[in-house]
C-alpha cells in the first residue's frame, strides 16, 4: 500500500509539472536590417532577421524565410542574401513563426540612361565670337544598361560668313557610371583627323554639357564647348546637307591642315 501511494503521488507530480518540458516563447516581432537602402543591379547584399517576443527580447534559432515582392528587380536566397537584377523599388519580407517583417530597397542599374535625342550648340574658343554658327544634333541610345556602350547617330554643322559645312556619324560612345558621356563625330577615325564630344550628363534636366576638341594629328585642336539638351527619347536624327571630312570643317574655321 505504501508502494501503490508513492507511486501515484510521483505520478501525479510529473502530470502537474507538464513532463518537464515548456512551450516555446511566442514570436510576436521581426525586424529587417540592412547596411544600405540602395542596391546596384548585378551586386549582391547581406540582409539580417531577428525574431523578438512580446517584450522586445530577441529569440534565438528561429527558422527564417526570406520573399521578394519583385524578383524583375531583385532575388533573395534563403540565407537573406539579396542580388540586384534591374531597376525599381523592391520590399524584401523575412517570416518567422507566422509573423513577417520587411524593409524596402531602392535597385538601379549601374549606368544611367542617357538615350535620346539631343539638340544643341557649339562654341569655338580660339574664333571670334558672332563670327559664326555652330549647331549639333546627337541621338544616342543604350542596348544594356549593365555596361556602357551607347550606339546612335550625330550630325554637326558650321556656317561662317555664309559658307557652310556639315558632318554627320557617331562612333566610339560610351557612358561610365559617373555619367560622362564621350563620342567621336563623323567618320571613324583615321589618325589623321579626330572630332572629340566628352560631357557629363545632368539626369535632373536631361542635358550633356562638355568641351569638344577638333584637330588633325601633329597640331593643336580647335576647342570649345557644346550644350545638348535631350527633346525626345523617340524622334531621329534627320540631318540636312551632304556629309564631308573634319579636314573640310578645319578649313572652313580657317585652320591650316597639317600633313
Amino acid at each position: 500500500m505504501i508502494r501503490r501511494s508513492v507511486l501515484a503521488v510521483a505520478v501525479a507530480g510529473l502530470a502537474a509539472c507538464g513532463g518537464g518540458s515548456t512551450a516555446p516563447d511566442p514570436v510576436t516581432n521581426v525586424t529587417v536590417a540592412a547596411p544600405a537602402s540602395t542596391l546596384v543591379a548585378g551586386r549582391t547584399m547581406q540582409l539580417s532577421a531577428t525574431a523578438l517576443n512580446a517584450s522586445g527580447s530577441v529569440l534565438t534559432g528561429r527558422a527564417i524565410a526570406w520573399s521578394s515582392s519583385n524578383q524583375s528587380l531583385a532575388t533573395v536566397s534563403p540565407s537573406g542574401l539579396v542580388t540586384a537584377v534591374g531597376e525599381g523599388s523592391v520590399t524584401i519580407s523575412a517570416v518567422a513563426d507566422g509573423q513577417s517583417g520587411a524593409i524596402t530597397l531602392a535597385t538601379r542599374y549601374p549606368y544611367p540612361n542617357v538615350s535620346g535625342f539631343y539638340t544643341g550648340a557649339m562654341s569655338f574658343i580660339d574664333i571670334p565670337r558672332g563670327s559664326y554658327t555652330a549647331a549639333a544634333t546627337v541621338t544616342l541610345s543604350q542596348p544594356d544598361r549593365m555596361t556602357g556602350t551607347l550606339t546612335g547617330d550625330a550630325s554637326a554643322a558650321v556656317t561662317i560668313g555664309g559658307t557652310s559645312s556639315s558632318l554627320r556619324g557617331l562612333y566610339d560612345a560610351t557612358v561610365d557610371t559617373l555619367g560622362q558621356v564621350r563620342f567621336y563625330l563623323g567618320a571613324p577615325k583615321t589618325n589623321v583627323t579626330t572630332w572629340t564630344f566628352l560631357g557629363i550628363y545632368n539626369a535632373n534636366n536631361g542635358t550633356i554639357l562638355g568641351n569638344h576638341a577638333l584637330g588633325t594629328v601633329g597640331q593643336a585642336p580647335i576647342t570649345g564647348g557644346f550644350s545638348l539638351v535631350r527633346a525626345s527619347s523617340n524622334v531621329q536624327i534627320l540631318a540636312q546637307g551632304a556629309a564631308v571630312r573634319p579636314d573640310d570643317l578645319l578649313s572652313l574655321l580657317g585652320r591650316p591642315l597639317g600633313k
